[in-house]
């Protein structure tokens, strides 16, 4: 299950050099963090403007990556059958 998360760094670390708009100082920074801290790799998902990082790492390795990346919001995450759903709405548009 490890080659899952080497070829989610890999794809990110080719993502990231097809241009400097890829990703931020910021980004890369909290990228490698996690990854010196046992995620075996990762990748930003989202639209433009807005998402979220992904990681993928040991349970072993998951309260060190917490504990480096404290300050930060977590979100639970988990495969669903359905695959993705609406969870919020904005009714105000």
């Amino acid at each position: 299950i490890d080659t899952f998360g080497e070829l989610l760094h890999e794809g990110w670390m080719e993502k990231k050099s097809l241009g400097t708009e890829i990703s931020t100082a910021a980004i890369d920074s909290i990228y490698d963090l996690a990854k010196s801290s046992g995620a075996i790799g990762g990748k930003l998902i989202g639209a433009g403007g807005g998402g979220f990082l992904l990681f993928f790492a040991k349970p072993e390795a998951q309260n060190d990556i917490r504990s480096s990346l404290k300050g930060l919001t977590e979100i639970p995450f988990k495969f669903e059958e359905k695959g993705s759903t609406i969870i919020f709405k904005d009714t105000k548009k």
